[in-house]
């Protein structure tokens, strides 16, 4: 793993095979084991509670008693009577935090899982998710279909972007008050009712099953000589591949970098993604472990082979992580313009620790500010031109932001 000093530590987001957040696959065998013992429980639980209580990067915990959390939640874990249910109680006392990079996992081998499943995974580019295969949006109290997975269960029924979910489970969602509700499991059967596009009711059964999600990244020229380059995330190669695209876009307009539904990966990535885009040395912001031991975030620049056309970066409430980062930084130095929506402000470094009986803790060790001492975490970027999400746009499959962000380019440059 090529990360940030000190080597093989720190990652923004799992992107990794071995990280599984439920108990099997829809293979003829499960992948993990679901017997436990409260002698077991106990073990995982305090394992967990010590290892939050040594490393998390905020001494106060966010405001939370964390010794009262091990009084409440010991003696549930310990009654535990699966390691599912034993999952549900260690999710439930770190979420009391409500701090981003906190997270409890069950872990399987790669080769296990490749086995099982017969795919094949890049840990460094690819990631695992347990989904219905659609995401949503809150937008004027509606709960709006905004991307649907391709060869998910939501796919197969014919869920298209623009339905607006109305009822789960048989229940009426309220406006503002949106909560799935309950432990979601590989198999587990979920009763959805929306409005289609037509303002037709829909009703649909959709599953919970595993899917590979790969890197997208794709490039391509515009109309005015602008270029458009979207990655979905900061996986490994991806800044390499990067500086390549600029490269042949030297002769553009300028560049739009989308960003939008970008959740993160590995800082040094981040590193290697900022770099091209100045030519000096310059300092975007620090980290700031436990005991105040900060480290800068930094790029020596590229120096005359700098990427100097214009630069706007697409951002939205999922950016998340490195991706909050980089826009920050793109804003903060004047490199580039920021639109879109204000971005999820979920911005800590973390490191996977490794418990007993096969968990995982993704536990946050350092917090960040930009280099104006902003600090992004739960509070999210502001871009500097907001473009509102509307379900009418999402319905006639119109991208408001591109077109914003083409506008700029074409007339008003980023200055």
């Amino acid at each position: 793993m090529k990360l940030f000093r000190p080597p093989n530590r720190f990652r923004w987001l799992v992107i990794s095979a071995i990280f599984l957040s439920c108990i099997g696959l829809a293979s003829a065998q499960p992948l993990l084991k679901n017997e436990t013992s409260p002698e077991k429980n106990l073990k995982v639980f305090d394992a967990m509670w010590n290892t939050v209580n040594r490393k998390y990067y905020d001494v106060n915990f966010n405001g939370v008693d964390w010794g009262a959390v091990r009084e409440r939640y010991r003696p549930l874990a310990e009654k535990a009577e699966s390691r599912e249910s034993l999952l549900r109680v260690l999710r439930t006392a770190i979420g009391e935090m409500k701090s981003s990079h906190l997270s409890v996992k069950l872990a399987v081998t790669r080769r296990h899982f490749e086995q099982q499943v017969g795919q094949k995974f890049n840990r460094n580019q690819d990631t695992l998710v347990l989904t219905l295969g659609f995401e949503i949006t809150a937008i004027n109290g509606q709960y709006v279909i905004t991307e649907v997975t391709e060869d998910s269960s939501a796919q197969a029924a014919g869920i298209q972007p623009g339905w607006v979910l109305t009822h789960l489970n048989g229940k009426a969602l309220s406006a503002n008050d949106f909560e799935w509700g309950g432990e979601f499991s590989e198999g587990k059967q979920v009763a959805l009712r929306f409005l289609d596009n037509q303002h037709q009711e829909k009703s649909v059964t959709l599953t919970y099953q595993w899917l590979v999600e790969k890197t997208e990244r794709a490039s391509r020229l515009l109309e005015g000589n602008v270029a458009l380059i979207r990655f979905s995330s900061f996986a490994g190669g991806i800044d390499k591949w990067l500086a390549q695209e600029l490269n042949q876009y030297r002769n553009a307009q300028g560049v739009i970098l989308d960003l939008r539904s970008n959740p993160g990966g590995y800082m040094s990535v981040l590193s290697e993604c900022l770099t091209p885009f100045f030519d000096r040395e310059i300092v975007f912001g620090e980290f700031i472990e436990r005991g105040d031991k900060d480290y800068r975030l930094r790029v020596k620049g590229t120096k005359k082979k700098a990427y100097t056309l214009p630069v706007v970066v697409l951002v939205d409430q999922r950016s998340s992580s490195c991706s909050e980062i980089f826009a920050a930084a793109m804003q903060e130095t004047g490199r580039g313009k920021v639109i879109g929506r204000k971005t999820a402000g979920a911005v800590l470094a973390s490191v996977s620790e490794r418990l007993p009986e096969d968990f995982w803790l993704d536990i946050a060790i350092w917090d960040y500010k930009t280099a104006r001492r902003r600090r992004l975490e739960g509070v999210g970027l502001e871009p500097d031109l907001t473009v509102p999400l509307t379900l009418e746009n999402i319905r006639q499959q119109r991208d408001a932001d591109l077109e914003r962000a083409l506008e700029i380019l074409k007339t008003k440059g980023t200055q």
